[in-house]
């Protein structure tokens, strides 16, 4: 597994790098998957904080039982329950227009008119746009 939490050091510093195009950040080792960007109260991103934030384990082992890879004897109901709950949040809790929004109404005003005046994509780096 990758270090997780060295990359959340990581990319709350590029998140706090001036210019830095992107007011938020996507973390995933593959099975926790978090979103850092802008604290509830505002501010650009020089104190970015984990936003969201959710685990795939038991989905990961529903979807290998669904599949046939895994042993219904050794999946607990709680389990599989708890995977179906995270498939169903995960495109919630990661919808990137949920995301813009949040992230463009924490950011300071004067930040918000630079940013969108020089018409970025909030989502630049997905796109393949870097900057």
């Amino acid at each position: 597994m990758n270090d997780a939490e060295r990359g959340a050091e990581d990319s709350k510093a590029y998140l706090g790098i001036e210019g830095f195009i992107s007011p938020y950040g996507i973390l995933t080792d593959g099975v926790k998957w978090s979103i850092y960007g802008p604290p509830a109260d505002g501010g650009r991103t020089s104190n970015p904080v984990e936003r969201e934030s959710i685990s795939l384990a038991d989905s990961l082992q529903t979807v290998a039982l669904a599949e046939g890879y895994w042993d219904m004897d050794l999946l607990s109901s709680n389990i599989r329950s708890n995977g179906v709950a995270q498939i169903e949040a995960f495109p919630r809790l990661f919808d990137p227009d949920q995301i813009d929004m949040w992230a463009l109404e924490k950011m300071p005003r004067q930040y918000r008119r630079e940013f969108l005046s020089e018409t970025r994509s909030l989502q630049a780096s997905l796109d393949g746009t870097w900057g």
